[in-house]
């Protein structure tokens, strides 16, 4: 045995046997992910005198948990949700920021697009404008029977939603006097949709 050998032989015969108290429970490099069921409850933060204390609440509860619940099992810590498991929960919703509102619809653009096309045209609504590329819908002009005054239009905003396959429809509604010429008007009052409006 070379002088080469025989000092491997001795670093590595060393290491397995400090290696009992460098890992396992009551080792260096033990497993703390436990460590959590065995913390103290510290008393709450004293202020001295003359200081007002503001109001404070738990960011984050910790619920009671009885003595007899606590385990020493194997266990494995559950992985978050994604973003997009409850976006199917409610398929079409009105969202709001501020003074702003929108649709949102728990499809991708591609799918919304089409049933946007087919909704317009079983509503009487003619499209003068349609451009897929751009995500805009802009109807022709339009009267209503519950408003002989004035007349109406609507341009549609489609694009991608913040939260993966879900869409975001913007609804611009132009209403100007039943007279105006149309080459005329190229602005005019925006208002939310009336969904009691109906075709003349």
């Amino acid at each position: 045995m070379t002088k080469l050998t025989a000092g491997a032989a001795l670093c590595i015969a060393s290491i397995a046997l400090a290696g009992c108290g460098i890992f396992g429970d009551n080792g260096y490099f033990r497993d703390r992910s436990d460590d959590y069921q065995r913390a103290d409850t510290l008393p709450p933060l004293q202020l001295p005198s003359g200081v007002t204390a503001k109001h404070q609440e738990e960011l984050y509860e910790i619920p009671q948990i009885a003595s007899n619940e606590l385990t020493q099992e194997e266990f494995e810590v559950p992985r978050p949700q994604a973003l997009s498991v409850n976006v199917g929960l409610d398929r079409v919703k009105i969202q709001k920021l501020g003074n702003r509102r929108w649709v949102l619809v728990s499809q991708p653009p591609a799918e919304v697009w089409p049933q946007l096309h087919y909704f317009l045209r079983t509503s009487g609504m003619r499209l003068e404008m349609s451009d897929a590329s751009a995500g805009i819908m802009e109807t022709t002009w339009l009267k209503f029977d519950n408003s002989p005054g004035t007349k109406d239009k609507y341009r549609l905003q489609v694009e991608a939603g913040v939260q993966p396959d879900t869409t975001e429809v913007h609804v611009r509604h132009l209403s100007v006097p039943a007279e105006a010429p149309v080459g005329a008007v190229s602005t005019g009052r925006s208002s939310p949709v009336t969904p009691s409006a109906k075709a003349g």
